[in-house]
Parts: structure tokens; C-alpha cells; sequence
């Protein structure tokens, strides 16, 4: 699961009582995209941490209850900056984004009169330059605050953007002008967000759903009703999650069970059919959306958390997580959300070391995908074009139809609301030629345009899948064998000549099975290449195929040897084809699975594209087996 805008309320909460109004001592780099900032608290008489990731899988911004220890190696250029603009200053707001995922920390520094930094949007301060290193003896960069000198305030502010593979952390000047950031993004990547030095701040575009807090009981209830008119059948948590602003996919399923288990309905799949009246549930969101409301005080939240038969923390909430007792767990309350978000990350981040590897590939992967993107664009405004070259056709025909009724001076044929403009200095002959002339031009240039959408739009999805299999990886192994795999598809290093550098032939990745506990032997799919080995190869047509439904992931294949698969293990593969899968930190996962013979290639230059028949489908928390057998390895063909 990912912190939620709710959860991040909470956790801005406790971060203002313990970090607001003191004095930044140290800047700790912890890995290529994480960083903590230590504060000294006169009133605690200790030192506080806090930490920030921009990580795609684990971003986050969280108090510290153990101390971090500094990655090895020289600070980035980023880590200097920020010491050259943070330390020693004094935090003096700790903000957060309304119903977003952006904590926005200003800190306040005193310079010396006449050395105040002058960061605008056509320059920076002299000597802002990352790769002058002025360290002291000591290893410091800086000597401390200036004593003996008149003093003026430059207030700078941290932002902690929390968005998945678009997470990142930014320093801005005081008005408002990046400084630097540990992601910097290209206009060629992001053409509404240039994240560049001496570019404007511009905040992620807000997402389009109602602010809850604007509703009353009566607003609520008309458009809950207008909803239910609409889409009768569809579920209420997911409702809740497209509708409303700060809502995620747990908080969603957390008010529709509390609502339908109040009004005596089974909570799973409860749909908007199934209610009459919207009181209680305007209630529930009201009482659990309160943190995040502007014109509430409310009081320190009662967070809790959720663990697994095996003690692991599943969810966490900074109110009581009631929807995992339909599951047979029982929420646990728990003093700081913090320590709850701090425990649950240090048992799921496991690549450590190979972050920097798998983000410069990330890097390279955004890239290629930014340019599909554009041609794909591209040709979709052809496409319209095609609509307006068939209008001309249509003109052209008009006027042969209905040449006995244009006159002389005529400037316009009107057919059955159809306007035709015409050319008094012309033939009508001549005007319905010169309509046709461009409706050939237009169709012999969009000719083949919909067979290569069609292609990029699956070079787009393999991509995807690549991505997300890279973000999935968990040894070195995997993520050079992605590498590998994304060179061979013609995505690899492009040299100075520009000529691509594809790998040499190369094994598969050792292939990771499980036991369930009916003792079928459970596959897992570890790139593109790699499902399509899994599914066609190690898979039979007596065997079960899962995916995770609409969304980029590992193809799972169960061996049947022809016995029916017992629920117990479609659950326990269903779980393991959602932990592997873009859902992974999702509560809950749908799961498809159909028999192996029911699943198809998808033609194409790119591997691991497949359709289905004779589907089912099932909701599953992610979830990784206990015990994991020998692994398989196969060479590629």
C-alpha cells in the first residue's frame, strides 16, 4: 500500500509538533532518491529525524523512531544545495497540499547582509554551483551561523511530492523558483512540468473530483442518488474513490463497510443498488475525512494498524482499519502513524543498492515512452483529420447531386445542414473537384495510419509491462536481465553514432515457484520475455493462467497435471499474480484467470502480449508465499 492524502495528514501532524520552530543540524543522504533531515527540539531535549523518498515504489515523508545511517559515498550535487540553503535554518511551516500527497516544509536562514541568495528565474546565487565542494576539516560544508554579522532571513521551502514513478523532492527559493531537485524532468519528458533549475514551481494539475468537504447531507445524497441512476450496479468504495477528493481505494473500501455493515448488508461488492438513503455514509466520511478538512481543528487521530497470520504489516490508518475483520484481523491501535508507515516500509524495501541502477533504466524507459506517446498522439490528430478529409468528400458529391439548383453568384449549397461553400469565379464542376482533390490527398496520406497506432499502442503497453517488471525487481540479477531483455527489443544504449546496442543472446531469469498449500507448484513471470516463457513453455493446456486484470504484471501459472485447482490455492496464486503485479502496494487486487489453453499471443515485434477467453476473475490482497521452491532457468530462444 502507498501513504494515502489522509494518512499524510496525520503524519504532517505529529511531524509540526515535533520538527516546527527547530533548527535543521544535519542533512543525512540515505540513497539515491531518499534523504533525512535531523532537527535539534529544545522542548523534547532531543533530536528528531524525518525522512523523504521520492522512490516510485516506497516515496514517503515520515518521522524517524531508529536513526538513519548515510548512504557510502560523496553527496550528489543535490545533497550539497541543500545544505548550502537548509542547514542551520529554522522550519518554520510544515504544510501539506490540500487533499494531495505534497508535505511543502519552509525553512527560514540567516545570511550575512550583502550574501543573501538571489535565485530567480534567469539566475542563481553566485557559487550555487554543486560541484564547488567548500568543506571545512571537520567534513562540513559550511562553518556554522555567521556570529559578529548583521543578518537578514531568506526563507527557502523543501517539497516531498509523493506520486509514484512521478514522486520527488524539490528545493525552492522564496519565490517560489526550483533551485534543484533529485528528479530533474525535461520539457521532452513533461511539457507541463519542467522540473529544471531557475524554472517556476508549477504543482502537480489537481485531480478532477468533488472536495467532500463542500458537501452537505443534502448535496451528498443528490449526487450519490444521481450515481446510483447512472451506474446501479457499481460498487460503492470505488464510487467513493472516482468521486471524491482524498479518497483513496482503502479509505473508499473502509466507509462502504462501515456502511454496509450498519445498514445490514454484506460489505464485499456492495453496489449502489443495494442503498436507499446516503446519512450514514455522509457521516463515516465525514468522521474520517476530518483530518483533512480545512475548517476543522480535529484532535490527534486514533491510527492503527493491520497484521498477517505471520505478524506483518499489511495496512495502516490513522483511524481504525474495522474492513480487515472480514478477513479474520483485527486492527491494532497504535500511538504515532509514523511509527506504524516506518515499520511497514523497513520489512518491504529489499532492493537497497540496486535503486540507482533500476531508476537510471526507469530513466531510459520514460524516454522511449515519451517519444511513443508523441508519435501516438500524433497520429490520433490524423485520425480526426481523416473525419474532415470524408467532409470534403461529402461537399464534392453534394454539388454533382445538386448542380441544377446552384445559380450564378451562388456563395453557398446548403444540403441537409450541410454548408458547401462555393467559388462564384468557378465552375461548380471545378469547386466539386478541387474537394475531391482533397480528400485524395488527405486519405493517401493517413494510409496505414490505424495499423501503426495499433503497433505503438502495443509498443506503449510492453514498455509498461517493463516497467513495471523493473519495479518489481528484487535482486541484481533481475534487473540486469531487464536491461538485457529492454536492449534486444531495440531499446537499448544508443551510442554516439546513434546506432542502438542490442545484447547478446542470454539466459531467462531464474524462474521463482512456490508450493501452495494443496501442494500445486505455482510459476512466476519475471520480464515481458519471461511471462511468455512461463506461459507457453512451463504452462500446458491443463494448466491455470493468472494476470492481474487491466493493469501491467507477471503471468502465474499453476500445474495441474489435470486435477481441478481447490480454491485455497487459486486464492494463494490469485495473491501472488497481485504481489507481483503494478497493484502490489494496492489493498486489494482483481485478479483474471482462465485455463492455459484459453490464452493467446498477441502478434507483434515485442513478447509477453497475450488475449484471453472463457475468463474469471477474483479480489485478492497481494500477498508473497512463505516458502519458495527450486527455481527453474531455461535458455532464450
Amino acid at each position: 500500500m502507498t501513504i494515502d492524502a489522509l494518512a499524510l495528514a496525520a503524519i504532517r501532524n505529529e511531524a509540526e509538533e515535533q520538527i516546527r520552530g527547530c533548527r535543521i543540524q544535519k542533512i543525512i543522504p540515505t540513497g539515491p532518491l531518499s534523504l533525512v533531515l535531523e532537527v535539534y527540539n529544545p522542548s523534547l531535549k532531543r533530536r528528531v529525524q524525518f525522512l523523504m523518498s521520492a522512490d516510485a515504489q516506497n516515496a514517503r515523508f515520515h518521522l524517524l523512531r531508529e536513526k538513519a545511517s548515510q548512504m557510502p559515498g560523496d553527496p550528489n550535487g543535490f545533497m550539497l544545495v541543500l545544505k548550502r540553503y537548509l542547514r542551520y535554518g529554522i522550519i518554520t511551516t510544515v504544510e501539506q497540499i490540500p487533499f494531495e500527497r505534497i508535505i511543502i516544509i519552509t525553512v527560514s536562514k540567516k545570511f550575512p547582509v550583502g550574501k543573501r541568495p538571489q535565485f530567480t528565474a534567469k539566475g542563481g546565487m553566485p557559487g550555487s554551483d554543486p560541484d564547488e565542494d567548500e568543506r571545512d576539516e571537520d567534513g562540513d560544508d559550511e562553518p556554522g551561523e555567521p556570529e559578529g554579522e548583521e543578518l537578514e532571513i531568506y526563507e527557502s521551502k523543501i517539497v516531498c511530492e509523493m506520486m509514484g514513478r512521478y514522486s520527488n523532492t524539490l528545493l525552492l527559493s522564496e519565490d517560489n523558483i526550483i533551485i534543484d531537485a533529485i528528479k530533474r524532468v525535461a520539457s521532452g519528458r513533461n511539457r507541463y512540468r519542467v522540473i529544471l533549475p531557475h524554472q517556476p514551481y508549477v504543482t502537480p494539475p489537481p485531480q478532477d473530483k468533488q472536495p467532500f468537504h463542500l458537501e452537505s447531507p443534502a448535496s451528498f445524497a443528490t449526487l450519490l442518488d444521481k450515481l446510483r441512476e447512472q451506474k446501479p450496479e457499481a460498487t460503492l468504495w470505488q464510487t467513493l474513490v472516482t468521486t471524491f477528493s482524498g479518497v483513496s481505494p482503502q479509505l473508499g473500501r473502509e466507509a462502504a463497510y462501515r456502511f454496509a455493515t450498519a445498514s445490514e448488508l454484506p460489505p464485499e461488492g456492495a453496489t449502489l443498488a443495494q442503498f436507499k438513503q446516503w446519512d450514514g455514509l455522509y457521516t463515516e466520511l465525514k468522521d474520517l475525512l476530518r483530518p483533512l478538512s480545512p475548517f476543522n481543528f480535529p484532535p490527534k487521530p486514533s491510527s492503527s494498524i493491520v497484521r498477517d497470520s505471520e505478524g506483518e504489516i499489511v495496512a495502516f490508518a490513522p483511524y481504525e482499519l474495522r474492513q480487515f475483520r472480514q478477513e479474520g484481523l483485527e486492527p491494532e491501535p497504535i500511538d504515532s502513524i509514523s511509527q506504524a508507515v516506518e515499520e511497514y516500509y523497513s520489512q518491504t524495501e529489499s532492493v537497497g543498492g540496486q535503486a540507482q541502477r533500476k531508476q537510471e533504466i526507469a530513466n531510459k524507459i520514460a524516454e522511449f515512452r515519451d517519444k511513443l506517446q508523441y508519435r501516438a498522439a500524433s497520429m490520433q490528430e490524423s485520425l480526426k483529420r481523416a473525419e474532415s478529409a470524408e467532409l470534403m468528400k461529402h461537399k464534392g458529391e453534394a454539388i454533382y447531386a445538386h448542380l441544377y439548383e446552384i445559380e450564378p453568384d451562388m456563395k453557398e449549397l446548403v444540403v441537409d445542414g450541410l454548408k458547401v461553400a462555393l467559388d462564384p469565379d468557378r465552375t461548380p464542376s471545378e469547386v466539386a473537384q478541387g474537394y475531391f482533390r482533397e480528400y485524395d490527398k488527405a486519405r493517401k496520406a493517413l494510409a496505414g495510419v490505424p495499423e501503426l497506432l495499433a503497433e505503438t499502442n502495443l509498443e506503449l503497453d510492453y514498455l509498461d509491462e517493463m516497467l513495471t517488471q523493473l519495479e518489481l525487481a528484487e535482486s541484481f540479477d533481475e534487473v540486469a536481465n531487464i536491461k538485457a531483455e529492454l536492449a534486444e527489443a531495440g531499446y537499448g544504449k544508443v551510442e554516439s553514432k546513434g546506432k542502438v546496442v542490442k545484447a547478446k543472446k542470454r539466459r531467462l531469469p531464474q524462474t521463482p515457484s512456490f508450493t501452495s498449500s494443496d501442494g500445486f507448484i505455482i510459476y512466476i513471470g519475471k520480464s515481458a520475455q519471461h511471462n511468455e516463457f512461463v506461459t507457453f513453455e512451463i504452462g500446458d493446456k491443463v494448466d491455470l493462467w493468472l494476470h492481474a486484470r487491466g493493469m501491467p504484471g507477471s503471468h502465474v501459472i499453476v500445474k495441474t497435471a489435470g486435477r481441478d485447482v481447490p480454491e485455497k490455492t487459486l486464492l494463494e496464486a490469485a495473491a501472488l499474480a497481485a504481489y507481483y503485479s503494478k497493484g502490489q502496494a494496492s489493498t486489494r487486487v482483481e485478479v483474471t484467470y482462465a485455463p492455459q489453453k484459453f490464452v493467446r499471443k498477441v502478434k507483434g515485434p515485442h513478447p509477453g502480449l497475450v488475449t484471453y477467453l472463457n475468463d474469471k476473475s477474483v479480489s485478492v490482497k497481494p500477498r508473497k508465499l512463505n516458502k519458495e521452491q527450486g527455481v527453474r532457468s531455461q535458455k532464450s530462444e
